[in-house]
């Protein structure tokens, strides 16, 4: 706990602490006090007589009451705001000073309570309806006092599993690069990404200009507590605020001018500043918006933060001093330099009004370390702790008060950042929420490092400049960072000096530029593997999959899709000039195995007909979907009866050496000469998804004119070809005039059949709804348009896609007088055929088995619903034997 965590906990709490003697001194409520909180009262015991000195600490007697402000039209920026105003003036990155905060939530969201929600906290915090306007060379901010949210929903639930996570990380990242207006409305939006019924993405982006990180943990708070009112069916009642903003922002002031005091302070404190040398490699770059930035993330062993709990404990300092402390001792022994000053943010929330205060207060302030090699490492920390206690302590003099200063303007003060991050997710009834990680678009500092408290775990984040680091560079200083923080608690009464030192700092040569990730709650980074490429397909893997791969984990059970397994092999192809097949992964599903298969240089002659499972008796035959590939029927065959032999067929064209075949005729002629290579004679067992199922029932109809069998003709989900152009010219009038009669009924009760008021109200709901759409669609041609444009597939897989939806189009199918059974998804997408058979009776003069599943046209062939599928086919295998 730090000392800022400490004083929120102590107006929370409703603790009054003062001074008598030398000796803290406290009131509360029964109970209040916990064992917990007196530890931390005795461990900053000084810093808290030194705030009761200053008349700053929270509840205490000297505490005054922030005064409010007139009421006018507009009021005057705060400091801090100007700067962040002026700032974006003069970079073209618009999204520079977004917060992002995404989060996965599972379970059954009620949309409009939590729109409720965000609203009634908007009429409560003022900052959450200003606008900024300039006049002349003037900037003022004006509250609005009638401005609500709008929640805007973009519905993916029609895009296939495969790729849906990869539409909510383009979406979460269109949302967050998307511009603010600080002119017009307030600048934040959320954002709810509907994947299906019970899986949602909810997307806060706010502009730091009208809050902070303690401001979205404030904002995440309160929505909770009234969507979980409204969903117990209480009342949600406004809260009056007693602080503003503005009245804030006028007190902040007073504050400040007090502070400027201490400047001559730090002027003797940092005109002695040097330079250390860039980290071993570092290539120092431009400072400009084009400094993208990139992250790496890493859970640190919780063994490793129990024995630094223990520390901090017996060294009297926070946990946040010791890991802040192992990291200068880093930066001491990869440059050499005893004088290392970096930037800690500070939540500046001193009074107790302003911690459910929704607004840009905290602030950045340097802290310097002169490190003596001589000095032990429990000395260190003490120096350590003063230092911040003293840097931190109010009136506090933001780093970019003392950046204007002539003297120290040639001084790099931003070069490194560290900062603690313990705010929650919002905790909403019925539903089980986790983080989604966004990745900001600039950098402002040579390497942020942001330690996440969890519950039970910690979480390390480090950002930086991806043309100024390679990812292997900062692995590598993650690797010497764990060593150092391993050697503190064995080490506490030892010299700095006497830590081993780290392991060397080599840089790798830059790879080429990873691929963007899906959005998660945390991408654990691996430690390099004694195999060179078992270590790059490693970070290859849990890049792409967006968690922690070991070499012998199979990635079919992990969940690998069909689209992440392309864009591995993509990079692969790319990275290591290796076109390998889709298919290898199949047989390699492991990263050791993969790796040995590179390795080996095999010659890899690629085929249509792929083995996915061995066995004896008939193989079932699997045709490929519209993408070509046959990868996602791994969970069918790994849940079929054990023995039960599985093969594969994928499109031609797939190796880029031939074309593909363009009608379904020409597939279904050449996929029975390869089945026939392993299976002279029927019976055939047949099967394929969407696309494939047209394929199959293609191959059943040229079997059974040579006299074959295909007592199995399964189908997942796929709907007659030319269904639709079947129907008579009377089916197809009737199906418009049903769906327009339908409609002009339902307006037409609401607008004529009511009393005015509810009309009107009617219009106004329907105008919203309709502005609601058009912005949806925004949303979704801006998501689409980013995927076509950073979706990584070769052209070949492009090629391949295309021929396939070209002969499904072209295809005018015959009679068939076999057996068919159809797996149809209970989760229809619009503009599916909706019929009982999905229209295979117009076509079929034989008997269709309908086996309804769980699940939507692409999620049927996944857990849990494969289970069924596959229990139910294994059962009509069966019956032919």
């Amino acid at each position: 706990m730090t000392l800022q965590e400490l004083l929120g906990e102590l107006a929370e709490r409703k603790i009054q602490v003062s001074v008598e003697n030398d000796n803290l001194r406290f009131r509360a409520p029964a109970g209040a006090v916990t064992a917990a909180i007196r530890e931390q009262l005795r461990r900053f015991k000084p810093e808290l007589l030194k705030l009761c000195g200053a008349g700053h600490l929270p509840c205490g007697p000297a505490g005054d009451a922030i005064p409010s402000v007139p009421v006018v039209d507009s009021y005057p920026l705060s400091s801090a705001q100007l700067r962040l105003w002026n700032a974006q003036q003069l970079t073209h990155a618009r999204n520079r000073f977004h917060l992002c905060s995404a989060m996965e939530v599972a379970g059954p969201l009620r949309i409009p309570a939590l729109h409720f929600a965000f609203a009634v906290v908007q009429a409560e915090q003022d900052a959450l309806r200003t606008v900024f306007q300039q006049h002349k060379n003037e900037v003022r901010q004006k509250i609005q006092h009638e401005f609500s949210v709008d929640i805007a929903v973009v519905d993916i639930s029609r895009s296939p599993e495969a790729v849906a996570d990869r539409l909510i990380g383009q979406l979460v990242t269109t949302i967050n690069d998307y511009p603010l207006p600080l002119e017009r409305e307030p600048p934040w939006r959320v954002c709810c990404i509907r994947k299906n019924a019970d899986r949602h993405a909810v997307v806060l982006a706010i502009h730091h200009i009208i809050a902070d990180a303690w401001s979205i943990d404030v904002l995440f708070k309160r929505v909770s507590v009234i969507y979980n009112l409204l969903l117990r069916g209480l009342p949600a009642r406004h809260e009056r605020k007693t602080v503003r903003y503005v009245d804030f922002v006028s007190w902040r002031d007073r504050s400040l001018a007090a502070a400027e005091s201490k400047l001559d302070e730090w002027r003797e404190r940092l005109t002695d500043v040097q330079a250390f040398p860039p980290l071993p490699g570092h290539k120092p770059g431009v400072r400009s918006g084009s400094r993208k930035g990139n992250r790496r993330t890493v859970r640190l062993d919780n063994a490793l933060i129990s024995n630094l709990r223990e520390l901090s404990a017996d060294a009297g300092v926070s946990l946040f001093t010791v890991l802040l402390a192992g990291f200068k001792i880093l930066v001491y022994h990869l440059t050499g330099c005893r004088d290392i000053l970096v930037c800690i943010p500070v939540a500046a929330r001193e009074h107790p009004d302003l911690l459910a205060l929704i607004g840009y207060v905290n602030e950045i302030v340097t802290v310097r370390s002169r490190i003596d090699g001589a000095t032990t490492i429990n000395q260190f920390l003490q120096a350590l702790q003063t230092e911040m206690t003293t840097t931190a302590a109010p009136p506090i003099l933001p780093l970019e008060r003392l950046s204007e200063l002539q003297e120290l303007r040639q001084i790099p003060l931003q070069r490194m950042l560290v900062t603690m991050q313990k705010y929650a997710l919002p905790a909403l009834d019925a539903v089980r929420i986790k983080r989604l990680e966004k990745m900001r678009g600039i950098v402002d500092f040579d390497m942020t490092l942001a330690f996440r408290m969890g519950r039970h775990q910690v979480t390390l984040i480090v950002e930086y400049p991806e043309r100024e680091f390679s990812d292997e560079t900062v692995d590598s200083y993650l690797q010497a960072f764990n060593d150092v923080l391993a050697q503190l608690p064995q080490h506490r009464m030892l010299a700095v000096d006497t830590l081993a030192s780290p392991r060397d700092i080599r840089p790798l040569p830059s790879p080429s530029p990873s691929p963007t990730t899906a959005p998660a709650e945390d991408v654990e980074a691996s430690a390099p593997h004694s195999n060179t490429l078992e270590w790059q397909l490693q970070r290859i893997w849990s890049d792409v999959m967006a968690r922690s791969v070991g070499i012998d984990d199979n990635v079919f059970d992990l969940g690998a899709n069909s689209f992440q397994i392309m864009r591995v092999f993509n990079i692969v192809r790319e990275r290591f000039g290796k076109p390998l097949p889709l298919a290898l992964i199949l047989e390699a599903p492991t990263i050791r195995l993969f790796a040995d298969r590179i390795e080996q240089d095999i010659d890899f002659r690629w085929r249509a007909l792929v083995p996915i499972a061995s066995g004896s008796g008939p193989p079932l035959f699997c045709v490929h979907g519209v993408a070509g590939n046959i990868v996602g029927y791994h969970p069918l065959a790994s849940r079929l009866r054990r023995g039960q032999p599985v093969c594969g067929l994928q499109a031609v064209g797939m190796d880029g050496t031939r074309a593909p075949l363009t009608t379904v005729e020409a597939m279904a002629t050449h996929y029975i000469a390869e089945i026939k290579t392993v299976a002279p004679h029927g019976p055939y067992l047949l099967c394929g998804h969407s696309f494939g199922g047209t394929v199959c029932y293609e191959m059943a109809r040229q079997l059974s004119s040579a006299g074959e069998m295909a007592p199995v003709l399964a189908f997942f989900d796929t709907d007659a070809p030319r269904h639709l152009d079947r129907l008579t010219r009377v089916e197809r009038k009737n199906r418009r005039l049903t769906s327009v009669r339908q409609r002009s009924v339902y307006h037409f009760e609401r607008m004529f059949m009511r009393r005015p008021s509810a009309a009107i109200a009617h219009v106004r709901r329907r105008s919203q709804e309709i502005r609601r759409r058009i912005r949806n669609r925004i949303w979704r041609f801006r998501v689409n348009r980013q995927i076509d444009r950073q979706v990584e597939m070769p052209r070949t897989l492009w090629n391949v896609r295309e021929a396939c939806w070209a002969a499904a189009a072209a295809y005018n199918p015959g009679t068939y007088d076999g057996p068919i059974i159809v797996f149809r998804a209970r989760q229809a997408g619009v503009g599916r055929v909706t019929g009982s058979t999905l229209g295979w009776e117009r076509l079929s003069t034989g008997p269709i088995d309908v086996v309804d599943i769980s699940g939507d046209h692409v999620s049927l062939l996944h857990e849990p619903h494969v289970r069924v599928v596959a229990q139910t086919l294994q059962r009509y295998i069966d019956r032919t034997q």
